[in-house]
Formats: structure tokens, C-alpha cells, sequence
């Protein structure tokens, strides 16, 4: 019998398993999707990057920020090279189709960092210290039994259909966890509410990201920042993974998740590349890479309320979540559960390093 069955291949889960290997506690991680990460992805392609051969356009979460001490502790840890996001240069306005680019001098965004090569790089880096046999990926839990000092979870995975465990760990968004299992057999109903309203960050939103071999629009004093009241992209930035390689541009696109879903994406691809070029010149059209990259499809990530309700940030619920567990044998160490930051990387971290030191 297992110590700990974690759930969630994402940073939390991957995390919490590190802190728990390093504790000398048995552990299974299980992983429903192909990868690791959850939403952390990344667009690979061939380049030099800090002695690698690639690197990765970032597909998900991408920035942290200098208040966010759990990470910046964690990055120093692990001796991750990181850098500071790209401003230098002016920043672009679209307020109406038929009115010019208003350019304003200075991007002045909030100081935030980035990840050399890409995010994908961080899950990397997790991922050399958790040994590989106690990961499995393409293994979801489809029911979780309590039965006198175990857990029981019964997988979907032909070659371990069952597995047992003092406790159980989620790493995985709230609303995955109503969605896949009886939460009745471990939560209160109050605690059922608590996990079914509380949203999954950037759940159902979309990113365009494309890769160049120059940054162009630098050569024209931009910093890549550009708004948009007229989309299909709402806001813009420079994405390249390295300050001085690895070029790119990204945006988040503006249309509700709903509206996109009918929508051909090919189309919609390209009309964020007409977009790129109506901000930063022909050279934009001419793309080494590029992808749209639309999280309510990924079902293991979004739910349909995710993909009903406007955007909103999550709130801090563990507090009230842990007061209505049925069992103490119960975790929740994804992004959602952190009591500060929840939903972005710091909350992972925050969430995953408290729920390691409590088993």
C-alpha cells in the first residue's frame, strides 16, 4: 500500500511528488493525459537554447512575478535559468477598425519572468526528480473507494486497474474533480459546492503563438505589447523564450469560447496572423511556426461551466474546502486549492509544498 496516490501530472502534482520522494514516502503519480504538465505546453521547435537542441513557444502559463516568493524559491532550487519578460519599446493601441494604431512610448507593463526555452522547461526540470516508475501517464481515476485504513481508486489503465493508498492527493482542477468522481464519499455537500463553483483559471481561453527567426518588430522600437478592442486577439505580447533568441509573438484571442467553438480554425489562425501583421509589418505573415492553441478543448482541463461563464479569477477556498473533508487522508494541492495566488504557478507551488509537508 501506497503513502500517497497523487492525481495531476501538472506542476503542482509533479511537485508535491518531488517533496514527497524526498520524504522517503511511497507514491504513485497518475497522469490521464500523453504528458506531464497540465497546462504548461509548449510548441517545440529545432534551435539552440542553453546547451539544448530546442525549445518550447509557450501554449499555457508563462509568466511569474517578483512578489511570488514560493517559485522564485523553488526556480533558485532548482538552478533554473530564467529572464526578465521583454518591454523595451513602445506599445500599440486598437481601439476601432477604421481608426490608426495609436503608439504610445514605453510598454510599462508589470515586471515579470520567464522561463529560458520555455515553460515546458520547469516540468522538465521537475520531472529528473521524480523517479519514472513511480509516474503513469494515460491513467485516469474513475472511482475512489474508502475501505477501513486505505483509499481504494480503480483507474481506467488495463495494466493498474487498482491501486491503494493511506491518502489521496488532487492535483488536478476542482471542477475535474466533481466531474470524475462520488465526491460524496469524501466531501460534505457544502464541500461539493466549494469545488463545483470554483473556476478553472484560463480554462477555456485560446492563445496564438508564432515564432519568427528575427524579432522585426524590436527593429521598429516595439516592445510586441499591443491591445486590441477589435481582435480576434485582445492582447498581445513579445514571446520570444530568451531575450536574445527563440523569437516569438503571442496573443490571448478575445472570443468567447462558446463563439469559437463554431468557428474554422484555420481561419481564425489566420486572421491572427493578419493581425500580427496589421501591428508589426509583412514580416509577421511569414511565421517559422505557429499554432492556436484553444484549452476548452482539452477536456481534462475545462469543464462545460468553464466554458459558460465569463473568465473570473479563482478564490481562496481551502480553508473552507479542508473544513468540510470527510477524512484527513484527503488533499488538494492543485493550483485552485492555494491560499495565495490560485490559479497561477505560484499558487501550484504554494498549494503542492503545503500539502507535501502535512502528509
Amino acid at each position: 500500500m501506497l503513502d500517497v496516490l497523487i492525481v495531476g501530472g501538472g506542476i503542482a502534482g509533479l511537485n508535491l511528488a518531488r517533496n514527497v520522494n524526498k520524504r522517503n514516502k511511497s507514491f504513485m503519480l497518475i497522469e490521464a493525459r500523453e504528458n506531464f504538465g497540465g497546462r504548461v505546453s509548449g510548441l517545440k521547435h529545432e534551435g539552440k537554447s542553453h546547451g539544448s537542441s530546442h525549445w518550447y513557444a509557450d501554449l499555457g502559463a508563462t509568466w511569474f512575478w517578483p512578489h511570488q516568493k514560493h517559485i522564485r524559491q523553488l526556480v533558485n532550487e532548482l538552478n533554473i535559468n530564467t529572464f526578465e519578460q521583454h518591454q523595451s519599446g513602445d506599445v500599440l493601441y486598437q481601439l476601432h477598425p477604421n481608426q490608426p494604431l495609436q503608439r504610445h512610448v514605453g510598454a510599462g507593463s508589470m515586471q515579470s519572468f520567464r522561463f529560458e526555452g520555455g515553460t515546458t522547461r520547469f516540468v522538465q526540470r521537475l520531472l529528473k526528480d521524480v523517479p519514472a516508475s513511480n509516474l503513469l501517464l494515460n491513467t485516469a481515476i474513475i472511482d475512489l473507494i474508502k475501505e477501513r485504513d486505505m483509499w481504494i481508486a480503480h483507474t481506467n489503465n488495463p495494466e493498474c486497474i487498482r491501486i491503494e493508498a493511506k491518502s489521496v492527493a488532487f492535483a488536478i482542477p476542482p471542477r475535474q474533480i466533481v466531474s470524475q468522481l462520488n465526491i460524496g464519499s469524501f466531501l460534505t455537500e457544502e464541500g461539493h459546492r466549494l469545488l463545483s463553483q470554483q473556476p478553472t483559471w484560463m480554462g477555456a481561453q485560446a492563445k496564438f503563438v508564432a515564432s519568427y527567426g528575427s524579432a522585426f518588430w524590436r527593429e521598429q522600437g516595439l516592445s510586441g505589447d499591443a491591445f486590441s478592442r477589435v481582435g480576434p486577439m485582445v492582447e498581445i505580447h513579445d514571446a520570444s523564450v530568451e531575450e536574445n533568441d527563440g523569437f516569438a509573438l503571442f496573443g490571448f484571442i478575445g472570443i468567447p469560447a462558446a463563439q469559437r467553438a463554431q468557428l474554422d480554425t484555420k481561419k481564425l489562425s489566420q486572421a491572427c496572423l493578419q493581425q500580427f501583421a496589421q501591428f508589426f509589418g509583412e514580416k509577421a505573415l511569414a511565421p517559422v511556426n505557429y499554432c492556436l492553441n484553444d484549452w476548452q478543448n482539452n477536456h481534462w482541463i475545462s469543464s462545460q461551466l468553464d466554458r459558460n461563464e465569463p473568465p473570473r479569477h479563482p478564490e481562496d477556498i481551502a480553508e473552507a474546502l479542508y473544513a468540510n473533508r470527510l477524512y484527513d487522508t484527503i488533499h488538494f494541492a492543485g493550483s485552485e486549492f492555494a491560499k495565495t495566488e490560485p490559479g497561477y504557478l505560484e499558487g501550484a507551488i504554494e498549494a503542492s509544498t503545503r500539502v507535501a509537508a502535512s502528509i
